[in-house]
């Protein structure tokens, strides 16, 4: 199956309200991006890390976004 994937620009605030609309029109495929997540993650992280991947550090400067994934076929109604 063919997927296409749509990016919703949101503040880490409107994360809740998005999703909740999402779910709502019954879109429960998606994910979440949020630079405050992981800066949290880095703060409280537990256990000894000497190293993170730079794909994974670009989070912490990333736009928050939520990210659908919509079989191709959904949009052509």
């Amino acid at each position: 199956m063919n997927w296409t994937e749509l990016d919703i620009f949101t503040t880490t605030e409107g994360i809740d309200l998005v999703t909740s609309g999402l779910m709502d029109i019954g879109i429960r495929g998606f994910a979440i991006k949020d630079a405050n997540d992981f800066k949290e993650f880095l703060q409280n992280k537990e256990g000894n890390w000497d190293y993170l991947e730079d794909d994974l550090m670009q989070l912490a400067e990333c736009e928050t976004t939520v990210t659908v994934y919509l079989p191709e076929n959904s949009l052509q109604q």
